[in-house]
């Protein structure tokens, strides 16, 4: 069995459960916002995170891993694109 097929077919944990449901709840925090407003936030998040040492980009993947399918596609890629940038620099 491959990797793709293993990750189909698994039973999602009570951690797993657990963890989409606080994800669903800390975007529900941003249903209405707008644009700017949420990379506003997410900006001050990020130099608060490397002010402080917190930012970790291994969460922030988990994190993109977790919330993709709950994201439409522009969504999505605007979410990958800040990983990214974040990521290099």
């Amino acid at each position: 069995m491959d990797f793709r097929s293993f990750m189909k077919n698994r039973k999602p944990s009570d951690s797993d459960k657990k963890n989409e449901a606080d994800i669903k709840e800390k975007l529900k925090r941003y249903e209405g916002k707008s644009r700017g407003d949420i990379m506003s936030e997410l900006t001050r998040a990020i130099e608060k995170g490397k002010r402080d040492g917190t930012l970790s980009i291994s969460e922030l993947e988990n994190y993109y891993k977790m919330a993709s399918p709950m994201l439409n596609d522009e969504q999505r890629k605007k979410m990958r694109e800040i990983i990214d940038g974040i990521s290099k620099g």
